[in-house]
């Protein structure tokens, strides 16, 4: 179960960073919380309803706003958006270009 909470943890404390920007990490964030949700077939059973609960509550709390695309879009590093979609990076390029 802990090991299951740590990522949580540990994007949360990427996020709190007050000496660098965090904007940029956000859909990172979301992008390996989500994924780190979906369901593990050697999971338990009480750990994987957990796992789908926590997948679903972050399907409908946490929302990808342009605004976090944009800012990884910003940030040199991550200008790729290897984790958008064909279409999404379109919307991104429209809006910066």
């Amino acid at each position: 179960m802990v090991r299951f909470l740590e990522p949580f943890r540990d994007e949360t404390v990427k996020l709190q960073g007050k000496s660098y920007p965090s904007l940029p990490l956000a859909l990172l964030s979301i992008c390996r919380l989500k994924d780190h949700t979906l369901p593990d077939f050697e999971d338990s059973d009480s750990l994987g309803l957990l796992r789908a609960r926590c997948h679903r509550l972050l399907q409908e709390k946490v929302k990808e706003t342009m605004r976090f695309k944009v800012a990884l879009f910003l940030w040199p590093t991550y200008k790729t958006l290897g984790m958008l979609s064909e279409v999404e990076k379109i919307e991104v390029g429209v809006r910066c270009g």
